[in-house]
């Protein structure tokens, strides 16, 4: 399947707004869209540019777009997306833990973390003072089979003590996190897309800003996040579009989207 958006030559999208398609009421807007896919299946048609055949593109009956921004209003986001939780998806990652034992027996304490650690990283052990502050440290022996468990031996324990642990845990690539953020609605019918995009005439080369409306989609209900130094909130949000009822072309035939020019169009 190929992009039609791309052979339309839509370069990025900015103000992306997504409405709800019963209500018309606003959701979320995103200020920037790095890059829009749509992908559908179904007959060719050709279209002509100032005489020219320029191009052929499929008209189906759905279609699969797809968005690659960034966004910090992650409220509105789960909003739109019909959910009060964003699935974070991750993989290769590695986080500290924490976690505390209490000593049962003088002399000695068995400690089984939660999770392995991470291979080859230092797993430290700590006595902890009345209030929480790190004293002496201690040494513990993994054990042969359970890469959990920890055996600590020392004069200084006694009945009671907390002993804290630090370790790196690594996580199973793919593994699924879930953090929550504080959506309104749970609402995940048919939303309404309009973005500004910037258009390449295929033509003469000219960059010309235009109005996409893609007039019924339907959200994936989670998100792939990615973060690093540079994009804190990089995510790809997919959607499922399809034909509007109506919207139609001068044929007649469902609309998939609309390009509407900005500014007076200017003939050679």
């Amino acid at each position: 399947m190929a992009n039609i958006f791309e052979r339309f030559r839509i370069l990025n999208a900015s103000e992306v707004r997504l409405f709800d398609k019963s209500t018309d009421k606003l959701i979320v807007k995103i200020l920037q869209g790095n890059s829009l896919s749509l992908e559908v299946k179904s007959d060719s048609k050709s279209a002509k540019e100032q005489g020219i055949e320029a191009i052929s593109w499929s008209l189906g009956k759905t279609g699969t777009m797809k968005l690659s921004t960034e966004t910090t209003s992650f409220a509105q986001l789960a909003e739109a997306l019909g959910s009060n939780g964003l699935k974070l998806n991750t993989e290769n990652e590695t986080y500290n833990r924490t976690e505390t034992a209490t000593v049962e027996a003088d002399g000695s304490v068995v400690i089984t973390l939660s999770t392995e650690p991470l291979t080859g990283s230092v797993v430290s052990f700590n006595l902890l003072t009345r209030d929480g502050e790190l004293m002496e440290s201690l040494t513990g022996v993994v054990d042969v089979t359970d890469k959990k468990k920890f055996t600590i031996t020392d004069t200084g324990l006694k009945i009671g003590n907390i002993v804290e642990t630090n370790y790196i845990e690594s996580m199973a690539s793919g593994k699924v996190y879930t953090f929550k953020v504080s959506g309104k609605g749970s609402n995940t019918g048919a939303r309404k897309l309009v973005a500004n995009v910037l258009c390449k005439n295929r033509v003469d080369g000219s960059m010309t800003v235009m109005q996409l409306i893609v007039p019924n989609i339907i959200l994936e209900n989670s998100l792939t996040l990615t973060f690093d130094a540079e994009n804190p909130s990089k995510f790809e949000l997919s959607m499922k579009v399809m034909s509007d009822a109506v919207l139609k072309d001068e044929n007649g035939d469902p609309l998939f989207f609309e390009l509407k020019s900005l500014a007076p169009i200017v003939t050679p």
